[in-house]
């Protein structure tokens, strides 16, 4: 099906109403492109469903995630981690369990879960852990502890791998 995203395969397209819409954007996701079939496409929900389409906003959230790596704006990475904390998603694999930090408004990158920490009090792991408190608001934060499982706070392995730095440079 075609969809804003590209061509894709029936269970890997959305078809976007107005649940959806209070949630996210039609180009959060791989959704069917309205332009091209029209509008009516939404009286045939019944017939999308039975081939795979998902028409369900709580049933979104995997596809919605997939498609996530195509996207570079902060504002769409705020929208669609809330969209999926609301309906209590988590990643299914460890490769799954990246989350994209902003350099910018435009630009980021992917970093493991494992390399983050929600909040670094002292500021001391700058250059070792992302702190996910610079970057996203608190409703999130808890959103990455549970999904992401992100520590809360630098461990104590991480406190001596910063003291072995430290002391190497003298």
């Amino acid at each position: 099906l075609k969809t804003y995203a590209g061509h894709r395969p029936p269970n890997m397209c959305l078809l976007f109403d107005s649940k959806f819409g209070s949630y996210i954007k039609q180009t959060d996701g791989p959704f069917i492109d309205e332009e091209f079939y029209g509008s009516k496409i939404l009286m045939y929900r019944k017939e999308l469903a039975e081939i795979g389409v998902t028409i369900e906003v709580e049933q979104g959230c995997s596809v919605i995630a997939s498609h996530l790596d195509l996207h570079d704006e902060f504002s769409t990475f705020v929208r669609v981690y809330n969209y999926l904390s609301q309906f209590k998603w988590e990643p299914d694999s460890e490769a799954g369990r990246k989350i994209w930090i902003p350099k910018g408004n435009k630009n980021g990158e992917w970093v493991g879960a494992d390399e983050c920490v929600i909040d670094d009090k002292d500021e001391l792991f700058g250059l070792q852990l992302t702190v996910l408190k610079k970057h996203y608001e608190r409703k999130l934060l808890n959103f990455f502890c549970c999904a992401f499982r992100v520590r809360s706070q630098p461990l104590v392995d991480d406190y001596l791998k910063l003291w072995k730095v430290w002391e190497s440079s003298k």
